[in-house]
């Protein structure tokens, strides 16, 4: 959930990123501009042959040598790259000059869109005729002009249902028509809405500030968006876990429990820094866990995984270290574990 610069804000973990926001450290969402493991081997696993690794277009690359830069470490890691940003400004130039650079750099573009704030549920605009027919507007249109492989609409939602369920219940028929219009537009095009899977897991605990109650989790949320081409969430257990070691072996796997959708993960990350209450990361847990979403990813059939920082940005702890590399350009240990993923 950042302001980014090349385009509209989105959640810092960008709108994008944007896992849920109250942690023990807050988490801050940018405005408008228990499960059980187990010992089964995956080794007999069937892998997707098509999964598909991605990055989140950087905040800053508002220079030709950042931008150089990202695509070229993006040729190396990844065949998606992801802009994302208030739905609003998706009529604008920032998203129409990611969407022209991806496609020179040979890329598939995934276009995530936020509407509403993860902090607290609070609405960037209401969600009134004249609103709602401007996002349908500007989809429509992005849609028919470059044709984005994928198309997300709305951020985190489960969050919105925590905070604010009568905005939720508005969202669910905006969602409904802003998927057709998409569609229309773009019938290629893979649409979906986003959750957060350690929330839909009934996680509170950790750097979120509550405890893990399993009696609380949300999948009965899937049900109300049925035109879904694909279950995509973001996911920030080093939010909740102490050690990559500690994630369940079947943890992506097991939300195949909850429908035969295909899945898809449009954040991920790992901190490698210091965070409150001595939960602190390091690289090499980092690299720990690049290696074991990766492998989770892959056969549990996911179509795409989207790392949230190709590098470290300047937003709250955790998340200013959850990049595969400083943010001097150094090289984590995350990076080849990633590159060899």
């Amino acid at each position: 959930m950042v302001s980014r610069t090349l385009m509209a804000s989105m959640v810092v973990v960008l709108i994008v990123v944007g896992s849920a926001t109250v942690f023990l450290i807050g988490r801050q969402t940018v405005g408008p501009s228990t499960t059980s493991s187990s010992t089964k081997s995956a080794s007999t696993d069937t892998v997707r042959p098509g999964f598909a690794k991605g990055f989140v277009f950087p905040p800053v690359a508002n220079n030709a040598t950042v931008i150089d830069d990202f695509f070229s470490k993006a040729s190396q890691g990844a065949s998606v790259v992801e802009w994302a940003g208030d739905w609003e400004g998706l009529g604008g130039s920032s998203p129409s000059e990611v969407a022209r650079l991806v496609t020179q750099h040979g890329q598939r573009l995934m276009v995530v869109v936020q509407f509403f704030s993860q902090a607290d549920g609070h609405l960037f605009r209401p969600l009134n005729s004249s609103n709602v027919q401007h996002y349908l507007s500007v989809s429509a249109s992005f849609a028919s002009e470059y044709k984005p492989a994928y198309f997300g609409i709305g951020v985190e939602v489960n969050i919105l249902y925590e905070k604010n369920q009568s905005a939720f219940g508005e969202f669910l028929s905006v969602y409904s028509q802003a998927y057709d219009a998409v569609k229309a537009a773009s019938p290629e095009t893979s649409v979906f809405t986003t959750f957060q899977l350690e929330k839909m897991e009934g996680m509170s605990g950790g750097l979120y500030g509550g405890t893990n109650d399993p009696n609380k989790t949300e999948w009965q949320l899937l049900s109300d968006f049925p035109k879904d081409d694909v279950l995509a969430f973001t996911t920030y257990p080093s939010l909740v876990f102490h050690s990559p070691s500690d994630l369940p072996v079947d943890y992506y796997g097991a939300i195949s429990q909850h429908s035969n959708k295909t899945i898809g993960f449009t954040e991920v990350g790992w901190h490698t820094g210091p965070a409150p209450g001595g939960w602190n990361g390091s690289e090499s847990s980092q690299s720990e866990f690049v290696s074991l979403f990766l492998h989770q990813a892959r056969t549990a059939n996911a179509a795409f995984g989207v790392w949230s920082f190709l590098y470290d940005p300047a937003v709250q702890v955790p998340f200013n270290t959850m990049g595969l590399f400083a943010g001097n350009g150094t090289q984590k240990s995350g990076w080849p574990a990633w590159e060899a993923g």
